[in-house]
């Protein structure tokens, strides 16, 4: 099963989870897609509320939270998870769907 590659992202914050300080990133340009740089503050405002919420463990090891959600095309096209990388301090990574916060 082929999925999109990291290939470029954007450090957008910080965000206390399990007990350690992760690094929150969007990503500006995929194996499939680029992201304008101009879409990546929407995308981190509906990660960090919708993390506030995610009480479910992040993998053990992880580092940083990269979006990997493509854009999507209109407030009519909504989603119920976005699409992240958890990236682990060993360099491995994993797919994670965290739900998307409607607060």
């Amino acid at each position: 099963m082929s999925f999109d590659r990291v290939l470029a992202k954007q450090v957008v914050g910080t965000a206390f989870k399990d007990g350690k300080l992760i690094t929150l990133s969007v990503a500006t340009e995929t194996s499939y897609w680029k992201r304008s740089d101009s879409t990546v503050a929407p995308v981190a405002e509906v990660l960090e509320r919708s993390l506030a919420g995610y009480r479910t463990p992040l993998p053990v090891g992880t580092t940083e939270i990269a979006v990997r959600e493509s854009g999507h095309v209109s407030p009519a096209d909504s989603r119920d998870h976005l699409t992240v990388v958890c990236i682990k301090e060993s360099g491995d990574a994993e797919t994670v769907h965290i739900p998307v916060s409607k607060n």
